[in-house]
């Protein structure tokens, strides 16, 4: 007898779905009751599982480092050298720090057996007598810097303080216009008006200034000028140029020349720049010297040449300094030395300092400060 196919179907669909039944009773019996037994939230269709808190370790405590005091003494001493570069003090002394407070010259006034020579460099453009119209440096018009032609009244007070072994020679920039009244479309180069001589031989020259200005200002080329002009002069006597200037250059085109900065500095030359006005180019200038003194208005030339001639009678003859030593977790002795150095002219020296003495100094903030010391004697100076 064939067994009915239907019936054999109908048999195994019956068996698997027995099977799955068991299967399923026997896993939910097995599960933890904690998940399922959990009221669900309404329109949730799995019972809601919430996780596991985290339990975070307690961080390890890192305690404080306690930093040193730190300890500081002010001591104030003298450098028997002429020329010294004032930020060029240091410690020498391990664990020992050094602030400058104050690096003042010590001068006396002398009469140099020797005598100076002196360049003065005029500036005898347009713009010191007629105002400037814009430019790339100036948005509106400048007035005229000199007009009232002080800076040869300044020049004569600088020439009757000054010594008769001085030796003095002129020069302007442009070279004066032989043609007054008419502008000179060209730009023409510095020239000298006197050669060196006694200071009062070059009043009588002075007036050629007036009323001969001409165009353009050689600026950096009546630098490089003075340099070669005062080259000739004897190497032992201290040669010196005055510039006197109220703008900027408008000779090269494309700023300072290659060179000519280290050929100024080389030359063992003193550059003094007088800027005169608004419109001087300051940086230039702080490139060749650190003697860059602004003047507002004309009327401050005579005075400024002044103070100028005096100040070139004098030498330095050594300087007072003023320091701040620190030192972390030691406080000083009063019979305590310590090493600093500093440069003066091309070599590197240093001194040995003892710390004691009797002048008091303010405490500073955030360090513990010791009675601070001045420092006169126990002093030693090595190459």
């Amino acid at each position: 007898m064939i067994p009915n196919p239907w019936l054999v179907r109908g048999g195994v669909l019956l068996g698997v779905a027995g099977v799955i039944l068991l299967t399923t009773v026997t896993v939910n019996a097995g599960a933890a009751p904690t998940a399922y037994a959990q009221a669900s939230p309404e329109g949730v269709l799995m019972p809601e599982v919430k996780p596991t808190p985290k339990v975070e370790k307690p961080s390890e405590k890192i305690e404080d480092v306690k930093k040193p005091d730190i300890y500081n003494r002010r001591i104030m001493f003298r450098v028997p050298d002429a020329e010294i570069d004032p930020l060029s003090f240091m410690s020498l002394t391990k664990d020992v720090n050094v602030r400058i407070i104050n690096v003042k010259p010590i001068t006396e006034t002398t009469r140099d057996s020797r005598g100076k020579s002196i360049m003065l460099l005029l500036d005898n453009s347009y713009s010191m007598v007629q105002p400037s119209p814009p430019s790339p440096w100036n948005a509106d018009w400048l007035p005229a810097a000199d007009k009232d032609y002080k800076r040869i009244d300044a020049v004569k007070a600088l020439l009757e303080i000054l010594n008769p072994e001085d030796r003095v020679a002129l020069a302007t920039f442009p070279r004066i216009n032989p043609m007054p009244g008419h502008r000179i479309p060209r730009l023409e180069p510095p020239a000298v008006l006197k050669d060196f001589s006694k200071p009062l031989n070059i009043l009588p020259v002075l007036n050629e200034l007036k009323g001969n200005e001409n165009s353009g200002t050689p600026l950096y080329r009546v630098i490089g000028d003075s340099v070669d002009w005062l080259a000739n002069e004897d190497e032992n006597r201290p040669r010196i140029a005055v510039l006197l200037t109220d703008g900027r250059d408008t000779g090269s085109g494309r700023g300072i020349p290659d060179g000519l900065i280290e050929k100024v500095k080389a030359s063992g030359i003193t550059l003094i720049a007088i800027a005169l006005g608004p419109a001087p180019d300051l940086e230039s200038l702080k490139l060749f010297t650190s003697e860059v003194i602004p003047v507002s208005e004309s009327d401050q030339l005579v005075p400024t040449f002044r103070r100028l001639a005096e100040k070139l009678k004098t030498i330095n003859i050594g300087y007072e300094v003023e320091l701040e030593l620190k030192r972390p977790g030691k406080a000083f002795d009063d019979d305590e030395n310590v090493q600093v150095g500093f440069r003066a002219g091309k070599s590197p020296k240093r001194m040995t300092l003892r710390v004691g003495g009797d002048a008091p100094a303010p405490p500073l903030a955030n360090d513990k400060t010791e009675p601070t010391k001045t420092s006169a004697a126990g002093v030693t100076t090595k190459k």
